[in-house]
């Protein structure tokens, strides 16, 4: 008798791993992209994080975090702020911890989702994929089809990369 009511619980842990197992891996491979990531032009930073079931992604680091001492309309020596959004209520956003990336991961080490551009206050669809070695993410940004589009090699950074005055914080903790 003893031996009959462990095969149904072995069975079913059994079962209970093999179920879960894909699951968690499936996280794992997700979690990837989590990190610290300067830009192709290497003037700014983004941060890439958890944030429930999908990755998000904000500002991080600038090279230029305020407006040139020359600038004009009282903007001199101020935080550079989302002045091209299309909302005007959103216009003065600093851009230092503004979020502009939200993907989801669809297996085989790609995300899929959307990417705001403060540059022109225009949102584009995007896919992200992080290279085989984790030390390049390819940055694809497209308006309909992912052919007409542009891609940018991000390169991922530590926690102690300073750009602009600002450092991020420690790698795996969204910076404040």
């Amino acid at each position: 008798m003893p031996g009959r009511i462990r095969f149904p619980v072995a069975f079913l842990l059994l079962a209970y791993v093999l179920l879960w197992a894909p699951l968690a891996w499936g996280a794992a491979q997700g979690d990837a992209i989590i990190g610290f990531w300067l830009t192709q032009d290497h003037d700014a930073i983004f941060e890439i994080y958890n944030c429930g079931k999908e990755y998000c992604g904000k500002i991080a680091g600038l090279e230029d975090p305020e407006y040139p001492l020359t600038a004009k309309g009282g903007l001199a020596g101020r935080p550079r702020m989302d002045r091209k959004n299309p909302e005007p209520a959103l216009r003065n956003r600093p851009l230092l911890g503004l979020p502009i990336i939200n993907v989801h991961y669809q297996g085989e080490n790609t995300w899929w989702g959307t990417v705001y551009n403060p540059d022109d206050g225009k949102t584009y669809k995007c896919k992200l994929s992080v290279a085989k070695n984790g030390a390049e993410l390819k940055v694809r940004g497209y308006l309909g089809v992912v052919l007409f589009g542009q891609t940018q090699i991000w390169t991922r950074q530590s926690g102690k990369t300073k750009i602009g005055g600002a450092k991020p914080a420690q790698e795996g903790q969204p910076s404040s």
